[in-house]
């Protein structure tokens, strides 16, 4: 009896090691990365305002989150709430500069991509 209760008191401390040592190292993991966007957790206030509105049209089972694309930047993108989140899967593909990078952004927003989008195209 006593060889399986200092068993089990070994198998606790070792956990609570384990814990101690998780616990330090996310306090050790930066909350603000490199290029200086802060990485946040904010209430979804927003996003259920919208997921309920959607819901009076269609199914929302499978919508996870709702992103707001103009204040996303790079490979960060933000939902509704302001929460910055890392996107791992750059768009699946598609977004290989990121999300609004500076040059796509000035190039669209220039008189020529307004000319060659206003252009008429013949199709004979």
């Amino acid at each position: 009896m006593l060889k399986i209760f200092e068993r089990e008191v070994g198998r606790g401390l070792a956990l609570a090691k384990r814990v101690v040592n998780m616990r330090s190292r996310y306090a050790a993991i930066p909350k603000t990365e490199a290029n200086g966007i802060k990485i946040v957790d904010r209430d979804h206030e927003e996003d259920t305002l919208l997921r309920n509105d959607l819901e009076t049209m269609t199914s929302v089972d499978a919508t996870k989150f709702f992103v707001d694309y103009k204040r996303s930047r790079g490979n960060y993108f933000q939902d509704v709430d302001g929460n910055t989140i890392l996107d791992l899967t750059s768009g699946g593909g598609s977004l290989t500069l990121g999300y609004n990078h500076p040059d796509l952004v000035k190039a669209i927003n220039s008189s020529e991509y307004d000319d060659f989008v206003n252009q008429e195209v013949s199709l004979t």
